[in-house]
């Protein structure tokens, strides 16, 4: 950081201490620290912060609501910090074979998000929430997708691909 400036920081932390529970009830404040220290080292940063995506663990619930309140907090003190849902990103267990590390497609959903976010900022608008409970009914001629709406969304682009790795197209 100190080197490097850059002009965003992308940080989902908590994955191991929700998984192999090193003091949960202490991560919020963990987590405040360490990111005085990222905007003590690079003021002009701004640093986006992600919810754990689910790993299958009832401590990320409680970690994740924790979230908005520390966000607010360091808002409030004029960090440039925002909050990005992974959590609600279409993550779903066979994206995270080993329950805590995404595979390619997880890490591509987790892209979407972070692009998405980066996005929002440039364009000075609001940070996109994620659909949830999405879910194909795979045809012969069409594929139907459905999903609950994001909160304030006002439209959706479906892309698709032929592989998980590969290019996505609209």
């Amino acid at each position: 950081i100190n080197t490097l400036k850059p002009d965003y920081i992308l940080l989902e932390i908590g994955v191991n201490d929700m998984s192999f529970p090193v003091e949960p009830e202490n991560a919020p404040f963990r987590l405040s620290n360490l990111l005085d220290k990222i905007a003590s080292a690079c003021p002009d940063a701004k640093i986006l912060l992600a919810s754990i995506s689910p790993i299958w663990t009832n401590r990320i619930l409680d970690y994740n609501k924790s979230l908005p309140g520390v966000v607010e907090l360091k808002q409030k003190q004029d960090m440039k910090l925002y909050l990005c849902d992974m959590y609600n990103a279409g993550i779903v267990i066979n994206d995270v074979p080993d329950a805590i590390h995404p595979n390619d497609v997880g890490y591509a959903k987790m892209g979407n998000v972070w692009f998405d976010a980066i996005l929002s900022i440039e364009r000075k608008t609001k940070l996109p929430s994620t659909p949830s409970n999405v879910s194909v009914l795979a045809g012969p001629r069409q594929n139907i997708v459905r999903w609950n709406s994001a909160f304030q969304a006002k439209g959706y682009k479906i892309k698709r691909s032929l592989s998980g790795s590969g290019v996505f197209k609209e």
